[in-house]
């Protein structure tokens, strides 16, 4: 969510969604609103109701921070993890009171939830098989709606041809995130956290610790990511930097 929600009116919805990792189960989530009442509207009288994906959770009353003004309350929902699915969307309908009656001043009332409002979830990560079948998966997340970060292992003398396949698989991946953006991080020694794209010579360490010590032409496979054992690294390897861009 990039704009705060802004609830227009004594009776006005909003909708914001989110997704889920498609190799994250998750366990418990919880909603925390940082919201400010307008001060139109009733503490306490006035609530609102959130909906996930469908669901009503149950209204909530509102109340006025202590602060006034400006100042903004918190509020913290617990949400069902079984309603959780890879693509979600969290509903919010206000249901406002005024002390005079609203209908003369239904254009005044604003309710804001706050861009620092979060959204917290815990889970289980699914472990998968290393099948490039499953390409791009995990390596990227077509649901995700946050900008890609992708880990490149390169080789500390890599050469232009090298660089020539780091270019392709780059160019692959910025063209699936599109307007989320990419963000590639190179690494020269051992492996970082996370998934992470590996281009690698025979003989070289990061083969030897792949237990891979001799290769007798171009590779491409997935292994399992020894410095994270909730990561995967997609491995391009050869004899020679001729058979990375094969």
């Amino acid at each position: 969510q990039r704009q705060p929600i802004l609830l227009r009116g004594a009776e006005a919805r909003a909708a914001m969604s989110f997704s889920l990792p498609v190799t994250k189960v998750a366990t418990q989530a919880r909603l925390g609103l940082n919201y400010q009442l307008s001060p139109v509207l009733e503490p306490n009288n006035s609530v609102i109701q959130v909906v996930l994906n469908g669901s009503p959770l149950g209204a909530v009353p509102l109340e006025r921070a202590i602060g006034g003004g400006t100042a903004f309350n918190h509020l913290q929902i617990d949400l069902p993890a079984e309603l959780l699915v890879a693509e979600n969307t969290i509903t919010f309908e206000l249901t406002g009171r005024c002390a005079g009656g609203c209908a003369n001043a239904d254009g005044e009332i604003r309710t804001l939830i706050d861009l620092t409002s979060t959204l917290s979830v815990s889970g289980e990560i699914i472990p998968l098989p290393n099948d490039l079948a499953q390409m791009p998966t995990p390596f990227f997340d077509a649901m995700a709606q946050q900008p890609v970060e992708i880990g490149f292992v390169m080789p500390a003398d890599a050469d232009l041809r090298t660089l020539q396949a780091a270019g392709v698989l780059a160019s692959y991946f910025g063209a699936m995130a599109d307007h989320r953006g990419v963000r590639f991080q190179a690494v020269r020694d051992g492996f970082p956290h996370g998934n992470a794209i590996v281009f690698a010579l025979a003989g070289t360490a990061e083969l030897i610790q792949l237990q891979m010590p001799s290769v007798n032409g171009p590779v491409v496979a997935i292994r399992e990511n020894p410095s994270d054992a909730a990561g995967k690294l997609l491995l391009f390897a050869g004899l020679d930097s001729n058979h990375l861009l094969m």
